[in-house]
This record gives structure tokens, sequence and C-alpha cells, in this order.
């Protein structure tokens, strides 16, 4: 979450900005407040917050469909190859869609 002081500094920013670049209507702008850049900043952040979720459950989704096909001795080495990948959920849902699609279009073991 933004705090105050910050929303604050980006509000001025964006409004010494406006009214740099539209001098003659400087008077008719709409002033941006501290409050209206934290509530964008908190709509962003749920916005993330939901897409991370989606992708978490894609990934599990994933990742029991591989298991479903390998043996738990291949899950085992598909995880540990996993862990070379960075820790985000975007990596984790693409790599376990990979691996499914390996398996199901005829592409052979993982």
């Amino acid at each position: 979450m933004m705090d105050r002081e910050r929303a604050e500094q980006l509000a001025a920013r964006r409004n010494a900005r406006l009214r740099a670049k539209y001098p003659l209507f400087a008077d008719q702008l709409p002033e941006e407040t501290a409050e209206r850049v934290m509530r964008e900043f908190e709509g962003y952040a749920r916005k993330m917050a939901e897409c991370r979720d989606r992708l978490q459950a894609r990934a599990a989704e994933y990742r029991d469909r591989v298991r479903q096909l390998v043996t738990p001795e291949e899950l085992a080495a598909l995880e540990e190859r996993r862990k070379v990948l960075p820790a985000g959920e975007e990596y984790e849902a693409d790599f376990w869609h990979r691996q499914l699609r390996r398996l199901t279009e005829g592409g052979g073991t993982p």
C-alpha cells in the first residue's frame, strides 16, 4: 500500500506536469489528489493480487494433471527442474503448462 506522503508527492508531480503541458488551461484542469492516487494504486494492487491468485490456481491445476500422467519419480524430477526457475507465479504456471503440453501432445516424457 502506498503511504500518504508518497501519494501527495506523486499527485503534486502529476499536477505540475499537467500545468506545464497545458499552461493556458492550468486553472481549468482537475486537481490530482493524494486520495485519488492512493485509490489508483490500491486498485492496481488488488488487480495484481487477483492475477497472482489465478496464476497459482492454474499452476496447481496443471501440476495435478501432470502428476496423473507421470510416475512419482518423474514428478519429483520435474519439481527439481522447477526449482531452477524464479519463484514467481507466472513461472510456476508456465513451467507446468509446458510439461503438460509435452505429455499430451505426443512429445513424450518431460
